[in-house]
């Protein structure tokens, strides 16, 4: 809700609760002797004006608050996008270039640089363990597809 919307529902509940508390004192100079209901009737609708002023007025204290989260909000997702992005460049690059460069040389890159885009590496013996992983498994692909499974991969000018 909008700071707008929020003064004017604490506006509205105060208009209804002078009404309320007028037909409070109004039941009360009736010379009838069942006021009982009508008595509870104005006093539950001051309550709930009243609730809903200091509702209106804490979420008022707090709009600014939310006004931070709902930025943070729009940060993370432009940065989950942005993961994607990345992600879906580098799946791209490497499906280009795989045919001039070669298997090896350009999967042990994709698989650093999928490995990269989501954990940010933050220090050199991070990127180092991240190499050798994607050295790794690729040696790995090669062996299981290249050599034992007898597929044909593509070799470029590199591998």
């Amino acid at each position: 809700m909008t700071r707008d919307a929020l003064k004017k529902d604490i506006l509205g509940a105060l208009i209804f609760g002078l009404v309320f508390a007028a037909s409070y004192f109004y039941v009360g100079s009736l010379p009838v002797k069942a006021k009982m209901w009508p008595n509870f009737i104005c006093l539950a609708g001051i309550i709930c004006c009243i609730m809903l002023a200091g509702k209106s007025f804490l979420a008022m204290k707090k709009l600014p608050a939310e006004a931070e989260k709902k930025q943070q909000d729009a940060a993370a997702r432009k940065a989950v996008f942005t993961k994607a992005a990345q992600t879906v460049g580098i799946v791209a690059v490497w499906f280009l270039v795989m045919d001039f460069i070669g298997f090896i040389v350009t999967s042990s890159l994709a698989t650093f640089g999928l490995m990269c885009v989501p954990a940010k590496p933050e220090t050199r013996r991070q990127m180092w363990l991240y190499g050798g992983i994607s050295l790794a498994f690729t040696v790995v692909l090669w062996l299981s597809f290249g050599l034992v499974l007898g597929a044909k991969l593509p070799e470029g000018y590199l591998f």
